[in-house]
């Protein structure tokens, strides 16, 4: 998922970016407790670096992000469209 070497991100930072976690600390708590997926692999590694991509980012069970990281504005901008998970139930279940 890294790149060495060319412009990269860390995790903790493109979470608190993407508006999934408020903070780059709090970020690196979700990693730890293994909450943090990217493309749906687990992230363990806090020092994760991310290079020019687009990725499907998710904390939790509902929360996700698509995040675009171009290499020409790559400190400047992060282009995220986010979107949470609603559990859906059907109107015989609610009842």
């Amino acid at each position: 998922m890294g790149e060495g070497g060319a412009a990269t991100l860390g995790i903790g930072a493109l979470l608190k970016s993407a508006g999934l976690a408020a903070s780059s600390g709090e970020g690196n708590r979700l990693i730890d407790g293994g909450g943090v997926r990217i493309d749906s692999n687990v992230v363990s590694d806090k020092g994760l670096k991310l290079g020019a991509g687009t990725y499907v980012l998710q904390v939790g069970k509902r929360k996700f992000a698509r995040v675009t990281l171009a290499a020409e504005c790559f400190s400047a901008t992060i282009s995220t469209s986010a979107w949470h998970l609603v559990a859906a139930r059907s109107p015989a279940a609610q009842a």
